[in-house]
């Protein structure tokens, strides 16, 4: 079990004795010291430079490894289902079922495309693992419990690790009390359709202000990117000077609302 994840000995071993590495060095890999890299500046002075190509240097190491342990991966085929009668067991398939590498005791890996790394020493199937010999093997709980849906190095994962400080910034923002206040009870509707309107409303007004909040100081034509105008609240204007803010409050210059007569 590495990170969660059940692999192949064997092929782990082989795939090391390849790369000229060691099973301990597949097994532990470090995180490089950023997953994401953009480009030098133009600008950049010797030291920027210098960091640039040793994060680089990390992070094509790091990938590299990752991908090498990727091949004795077993793939999960079930996840643990909890009101299940088989509570906290997955069933996963080997490296050679889910079409990574070419083993003797899995006839079908004989149709992967030409290329695909294969097993030299596999065990021979009198003596062989279930996990060799059959189409899934089922891993209790108490063994893969905490088995991640994918690991840390694959691309799905390092897409999410990405947006997810954009996206807990974006959630801050709306929850935050001096802004949108989302929060439990900020709507007096109920039902699915009813609440997802609004919520999109709040997204809207969101992206608005945060629009408005990066253009500000900048020099933009775009109407949304411009600032709001004046709030002069619900302050209700006597008719002199409801005349004098322009046509913009016409129902106001009547004035207020007359008692009927008696």
């Amino acid at each position: 079990m590495i990170d969660g994840t059940p692999h192949c000995t064997q092929v782990l071993e082989e795939q090391a004795a390849r790369h000229d590495s060691t099973v301990d060095d597949l097994a532990i890999i470090n995180r490089p010291t950023k997953l994401v890299l953009g480009p030098t500046r133009k600008k950049a002075s010797a030291a920027e430079v210098a960091n640039q190509e040793k994060a680089n240097r990390e992070l094509e190491e790091f990938d590299a490894k990752i991908a090498v342990r990727q091949l004795a991966a077993f793939r999960r085929v079930q996840n643990a289902r909890p009101m299940a009668k088989n509570q906290g067991k997955e069933r996963w398939e080997c490296p050679a079922q889910a079409s990574k590498v070419v083993c003797p005791n899995c006839p079908a890996s004989a149709l992967v495309p030409q290329g695909t790394p294969e097993v030299e020493y596999a065990p021979a199937k009198a003596t062989a693992l279930k996990c060799c010999t059959q189409r899934t093997v089922t891993i209790p709980g108490t063994v893969a419990e905490a088995s991640p849906d994918a690991v840390l190095g694959e691309p799905r994962v390092d897409r999410v690790l990405r947006q997810a400080h954009h996206v807990e910034g974006f959630f801050g923002n709306m929850k935050n009390p001096s802004t949108e206040n989302v929060r439990r009870g900020w709507h007096r509707v109920v039902g699915i359709v009813k609440t997802s309107i609004l919520a999109a409303c709040e997204v809207a007004a969101t992206n608005i202000r945060l629009l408005r909040s990066w253009a500000e100081g900048r020099d933009f034509t775009d109407p949304l990117c411009g600032p709001d105008d004046p709030d002069h609240g619900f302050e209700e204007l006597t008719a002199a000077a409801s005349a004098a803010v322009g046509d913009r409050l016409l129902p106001s210059r009547a004035g207020p609302p007359q008692p009927a007569a008696a």
